[in-house]
């Protein structure tokens, strides 16, 4: 009877240890996953299609704004697209806005960016649609 007793009190500590084994593996599974999640300044990515003419008006040091999104394309590229429709596609990132801080004199610190989260198109293809 005192070996049986032995024998279980030996199980409970090897069930109790792959218990804590699997509780930690839990928990660092978790961690990981959260954060290869977080972007600093770029959430999830999708694939955006749209048809629209180009107008060099709408230009930016990033691209050109179009249907609400900032597509990155340089400006030699935009003055040749100006007045064409074209269909854009490409992946959509969301760019985190910038939030303005203040020092340890609390005077407030402006960082260049925009103050609103901002849709970017990059590495967009882009196929002129005729008329």
């Amino acid at each position: 009877m005192y070996k049986h007793v032995v024998c279980n009190m030996t199980l409970l500590k090897h069930k109790n240890r792959n218990m804590k084994s699997i509780f930690f593996g839990l928990i660092l599974s978790l961690i990981l996953i959260s954060c290869s999640k977080s972007k600093s300044s770029h959430e999830k990515s999708d694939v955006i299609s749209f048809i629209t003419i180009v107008d060099i008006n709408n230009a930016t040091k990033d691209g050109i704004y179009m249907n609400g999104y900032v597509v990155e394309i340089n400006y030699d590229k935009i003055k040749n697209l100006n007045g064409k429709k074209v269909k854009i596609t490409g992946k959509m990132v969301l760019v985190k806005r910038l939030i303005n801080l203040s020092d340890e004199n609390d005077n407030k610190v402006i960082k260049q960016g925009r103050s609103v989260d901002m849709k970017h198109i990059i590495s967009p293809k882009i196929e002129i649609i005729d008329n």
